[in-house]
């Protein structure tokens, strides 16, 4: 029987930002839209 990979499909459907030379963040297409328009600048 097929086990579904939650992580692999996480990873194609996903989106990398770069946060800043050492940093890389994945995030889901909502995240990253909302990451875009500065949601998560304040830190």
């Amino acid at each position: 029987m097929y086990k579904k990979d939650y992580l692999r499909d996480y990873i194609k459907q996903s989106e990398i930002r770069v946060f800043n030379d050492k940093i890389r963040i994945r995030l889901s297409s909502e995240l990253a839209t909302k990451y875009d328009n500065g949601a998560y600048k304040n830190f």
